[in-house]
């Protein structure tokens, strides 16, 4: 299976930080640190989406792969 099911969402045991907060935050390092404390095997950043963190993060031994996607300009 793919990073995304046909539905749009992820596979089970998968991430993505902007599900765990809003969209348009100044600084989304708490949503990042919710997303790497879920138990997910893996952290997912998508395209097209300005990601700021500002703050340390720590990667809990549950994370295997953290994945992003890069934006070309």
């Amino acid at each position: 299976m793919g990073w995304a099911n046909a539905l749009g969402g992820l596979p089970a045991g998968d991430a993505c930080p902007p599900t765990f907060g809003p969209k348009n935050s100044s600084d989304c390092t708490p949503f990042v640190q919710a997303a790497l404390n879920s138990g997910a095997n893996t952290v997912y950043f998508p395209a097209g989406l300005q990601i700021p963190i500002y703050g340390t993060l720590t990667v809990p031994r549950a994370v295997r792969r953290i994945v992003g996607h890069a934006v070309r300009r």
